[in-house]
């Protein structure tokens, strides 16, 4: 099998980038509610108080979390669906692509760059290493 199938092959890559995201979302989700991100943050207190649990930590949380798990699902469904040859270098450029909108909205998220991106780069080394 070539490189088109190495998704459908070998999906601990899948795997490994859905568990950074759950993790990256939460984190972004708690410094969501101390302030740092400002952009969304009526959105999450009204979504928060529409379920009465007025600005719940844990509600918008989960929000945050669920919209950016999604989006990262959807992306990765996209090029599992259209089988995109180089997928690796697609994926390398998507959590940077994640990180810079998160560095703009909230300045906290550029320490997560650095690990984030290693993890990024391990993740795709892998998986090159098994398809060839």
């Amino acid at each position: 099998m070539g490189k088109d199938r190495a998704a459908l092959k070998y999906p601990e890559l899948m795997i490994i980038s859905l568990v950074i995201m759950a993790l990256l979302s939460f984190f972004t989700g708690i410094q969501t509610n101390k302030g740092y991100w400002s952009l969304f943050r009526w959105e999450f207190e009204s979504l928060a108080y529409m379920s009465d649990l007025e600005g719940s930590i844990l509600v918008r949380t989960v929000i945050l979390s669920l919209l950016v798990i999604l989006s990262h699902i959807g992306v990765l469904s996209l090029i599992l669906l259209t089988k995109y040859r180089y997928f690796e270098h697609l994926l390398f450029f998507l959590p940077l692509a994640y990180m810079t909108f998160f560095a703009l909205l909230m300045p906290v998220a550029v320490l997560l760059l650095i690990p984030f991106m290693l993890t990024w780069a391990v993740a795709i080394g892998i998986v090159a290493i098994k398809v060839k």
